[in-house]
Order: structure tokens, then C-alpha cells, then sequence
């Protein structure tokens, strides 16, 4: 089952949040536009190295299916919350887009 379909049948429930466990690649921009239907937030990883990584990550799947991403930081809806590895992980930094 696709990543989408799940989505979409989840968001049949009337939610308040959405939590996913990881996304990567263009299911992220997804999962930006379920949160914009209405629910009250939603959570989910992603696996990069800097803000500035996450940045670029999102500006190339935007300008690839011509999303607005200004639309999306200014949603104010992205919080990043950087996690060091290890036991137990180290928060590094939070940050909002």
C-alpha cells in the first residue's frame, strides 16, 4: 500500500493530528498538504544533516511539482527538532522554517 493511500484513508477518520514515523523522498510535500486540510498539526521524520539540507530537500520537491514554498514556511505549521545519534540522542538544535 502507497504511502498516499494510506493518507488519504486516514484522513477519512476526522483526525486532529498526523503522525508518520518517517518520510522520505517526494511523499514529504504529501504530507505538507494533508496538514493544510485542516488538522489541528501532525508529526514525521526526516533524515538530514542541517537546516540547510532540509532547506534544499524542500526547495528541489517544490520547484519539481510546482509547490509554493513560501506558502509553506509561511504556514508557520514546520518545527525542526535536530537529534544528534546516540544513547539516549542528543537534541542539537529547534528550529522553525
Amino acid at each position: 500500500i502507497s504511502f498516499k493511500i494510506l493518507i488519504n484513508e486516514s484522513l477519512r477518520l476526522h483526525p486532529d493530528k498526523i503522525v508518520i514515523g518517517e518520510v522520505r523522498g517526494d511523499d514529504i510535500l504529501f504530507f505538507f498538504q494533508s496538514l493544510f486540510t485542516g488538522q489541528v498539526g501532525g508529526m514525521t521524520t526526516l533524515h538530514v544533516n542541517s537546516v540547510d539540507e532540509l532547506k534544499r530537500k524542500l526547495k528541489n520537491i517544490c520547484d519539481v511539482h510546482s509547490f509554493d514554498l513560501n506558502y509553506l514556511y509561511q504556514s508557520g505549521k514546520i518545527l525542526c527538532l535536530f537529534l544528534e545519534r546516540g544513547n539516549p540522542p542528543k537534541v542539537t538544535s529547534l528550529e522553525r522554517l
